[in-house]
C-alpha cells in the first residue's frame, strides 16, 4: 500500500508541474542531469541538475517582498530551461534576464520565450545568456537576484563577491532571493547582504521535496545585521 500511495503521488506531482507546459506550449518540465549537457566554461564540477521552481512557490515568494517590481531588473542565475523567466514576466519588472552555463538549456530557455503567450504577461523585455554566471556583471540599476540552489560553494563565493563589488560600484539595491539555500552561511559571511525573511520549509504539491528559501537585502557594509533566523 505504501508504494502504491508514493506512485500516485509521485504521478500527481508530475502532472502538476507539466500543467504550465501544457498550458503555455512550452517546455521547462523535469529534472535535467549536468551529464546529458554541453557545459563549455569549465565549471560542470561546480553545477546542479536542472529542476524548475514550483509555480505555486514562486509567486509565493516574490509577492511577499511587497516590492514595486518596476523598479527592478529580473536577473536568475542557473535559469535553466527558463521557467523562471517566464514566470517572473508576469510580474512588470524593468528587464529579465536568465544566466545558464548549459549550452542546450541555454537554447531551450530561449524557445520557450519565444513560444510563451500569456495575456496576463507583464515585461517583455526578457534575454537569456549562456554564460559562467560567476562572471556575470550585476546591474547598476536596482536587481532582484534569484538562485535555485544553482551552484557549488565556489560560484556562490564568486556571486556573491560580484554583488559586493556592485555595491561599492553605487548599485542603489540589490535583493537576492536565494530557494533551496543550501550555502546560506556564504551569503550570511557577507557584510553587504542582511537576511530579511527567511522560511525554512515551503510545502507545495509540485516539489519532490520540502524546501525553504532565504532573502537579503544587499547594502554598503555595515554593523549590526540580522542573521537569518
Amino acid at each position: 500500500m505504501a508504494v502504491g500511495l508514493k506512485n500516485i503521488w509521485v504521478l500527481s506531482r508530475k502532472a502538476i508541474d507539466q500543467r504550465f507546459d501544457r498550458q503555455f506550449g512550452v517546455n521547462t518540465s523535469g529534472r535535467v542531469e549536468l551529464t546529458e549537457l554541453t557545459i563549455e566554461c569549465g565549471r560542470r564540477q561546480s553545477g546542479v541538475y536542472y529542476e524548475p521552481t514550483p509555480r505555486r512557490t514562486f509567486f509565493q515568494i516574490l509577492r511577499s517582498l511587497h516590492i514595486e517590481y518596476s523598479r527592478f531588473d529580473f536577473v536568475d542565475f542557473g535559469c535553466g530551461k527558463g521557467r523562471t523567466l517566464l514566470m517572473a514576466s508576469r510580474l512588470p519588472f524593468r528587464t529579465i534576464h536568465g544566466v545558464e552555463f548549459a549550452r542546450e538549456l541555454a537554447d531551450e530557455a530561449r524557445g520557450n520565450v519565444q513560444r510563451f503567450v500569456d495575456p496576463r504577461r507583464a515585461c517583455f523585455d526578457i534575454a537569456v545568456s549562456c554564460a559562467d554566471a560567476a562572471n556575470f556583471a550585476i546591474p547598476d540599476r536596482p536587481v532582484l537576484l534569484y538562485l535555485f540552489n544553482p551552484f557549488g560553494p565556489d560560484v556562490m563565493k564568486a556571486i556573491v563577491g560580484n554583488i559586493e563589488d556592485a555595491l561599492e560600484r553605487g548599485t542603489p539595491e540589490v535583493l537576492v532571493v536565494y530557494y533551496h539555500p543550501l550555502s546560506l552561511d556564504i551569503f550570511e559571511a557577507s557584510p553587504y547582504l542582511e537576511c530579511v525573511a527567511r522560511r525554512r520549509l515551503v510545502f507545495d504539491l509540485a516539489s519532490p521535496q520540502l524546501r525553504g528559501y532565504a532573502v537579503f537585502r544587499g547594502q554598503r557594509a555595515r554593523a549590526g545585521r540580522r542573521p537569518c533566523a
